[in-house]
């Protein structure tokens, strides 16, 4: 009851600040668009930042003159530090707080504004002055006036991160050069690197079947490789089993690196920045990776390689192993948005005995895929 009372007395407050903001700001000295930086609303999740990475270096690319500011989780501070943004405004929630910190980071106001899935902020930005705010639709059809340049989201197969590009087309932004985050590494710095093995994922159904997990490991530890073993909040039982089948490679426990549940987000990906490469279920860390300019070989389970697969451009060390289509992948909305071409069950466990969307991935084709990534060079594509 309290946290609830706390929550309204916020969105009371940001009204009321507001109100007066709009009145005091058309009594402060504004300067030019040209002065003013960029502000990108990026309240994401992990992998959803990542994606959002290519718009801040392209926006960085086609405006270095101009300060970027990105506002972002408190709980991915750490994380957005990686990522091209000059500034970067971290905040728990929507709240009189946010809009203040906003205010610090550019008293002027912003040349522009772009709404990256986050739009419960924009009734808070609109009291803030702006040359002009971009955003895609809103799927629920609100705070439609709030926005100078929509974006209709696209309605056939296209990867979330270059849906995200898009939103700086009208502001010249073109495709990013690497490197596309400020971690990427030259690669003869990783070529006697470690290999990442990231086992963790929030949704329980993406995590690998145990004969696949053997497969991976085999594998990868008779090629020698270096295994950092990664993952958070990794189902108790699932963990049992992984760390009992490791125990089937005795002769190769120096190899082996256990770091499940043992690091923060920031050490993760200064880990996941360094390696070799990457081998990962379908999770955030894939694309992180692929921002880093890190070689990734992603088994994808359930996930729609069209909506979340690495053969968009920018990702060419990268490579998705997925299943056919399957009837039983059925969601269709991306962030709210009905887009009709999304498949990705998003279950908690699989309804059917046999897990189809990995029995549809021939073991010789990640045996090989696993021989590729040990012996590529790092200028190989995939």
């Amino acid at each position: 009851m309290f946290s609830r009372l706390i929550h309204s007395l916020d969105k009371l407050s940001v009204l009321a600040l507001g109100r007066l903001y709009a009145i005091a700001r058309s009594r402060t000295a504004r300067c030019g668009d040209s002065e003013r930086p960029i502000l990108v609303l990026g309240y994401l999740l992990l992998g959803d930042l990542a994606m959002a990475g290519y718009l801040l270096k392209a926006l960085k690319e086609s405006n270095p003159d101009k300060q970027i500011v990105l506002l972002t989780r408190a709980s991915l501070a750490t994380t957005a530090h990686y990522l091209y943004a000059d500034r970067v405004v971290a905040v728990e929630r929507l709240g009189w707080r946010a809009l203040i910190r906003l205010v610090d980071a550019s008293p002027s106001g912003y040349a522009e504004i772009i709404n990256v899935f986050s739009w419960k902020f924009l009734p808070l930005v609109s009291k803030l002055p702006a040359g002009k705010v971009i955003s895609h639709a809103d799927p629920k059809g609100r705070h439609t006036a709030l926005v100078d340049e929509l974006h209709e989201f696209p309605r056939s197969p296209q990867t979330l991160a270059r849906a995200i590009l898009t939103l700086g087309s009208k502001l010249g932004v073109t495709t990013p050069t690497p490197p596309y985050a400020k971690m990427s590494l030259p690669s003869e710095t990783r070529t006697r690197g470690h290999v990442i093995l990231h086992i963790g994922a929030s949704i329980p159904a993406r995590l690998w079947p145990p004969e696949m997990l053997h497969l991976i490991v085999g594998r990868l530890l008779a090629n020698g490789e270096h295994l950092v073993l990664t993952g958070r909040s990794i189902d108790q039982n699932y963990l049992d089993g992984l760390r009992s089948l490791l125990r089937d490679f005795p002769a190769h426990a120096h190899q082996i690196h256990d770091r499940i549940d043992a690091t923060d987000l920031g050490e993760l990906l200064d880990l996941v920045a360094r390696a070799k490469y990457v081998v990962t279920v379908d999770t955030g860390v894939a694309h992180w990776a692929r921002l880093f300019s890190v070689p990734c070989l992603a088994v994808m389970g359930p996930s729609d390689v069209n909506l979340f697969g690495a053969d968009w451009g920018l990702s060419p060390q990268s490579l998705n192993l997925s299943c056919a289509p399957l009837d039983c992948q059925d969601k269709s909305i991306v962030h709210g948005i009905h887009t009709g071409w999304i498949k990705n069950c998003q279950r908690s466990a699989c309804l059917f005995e046999t897990r189809h969307c990995f029995a549809g991935i021939s073991l010789d084709a990640l045996t090989h895929a696993l021989e590729k990534f040990s012996t590529h060079r790092q200028q190989d594509n995939f």
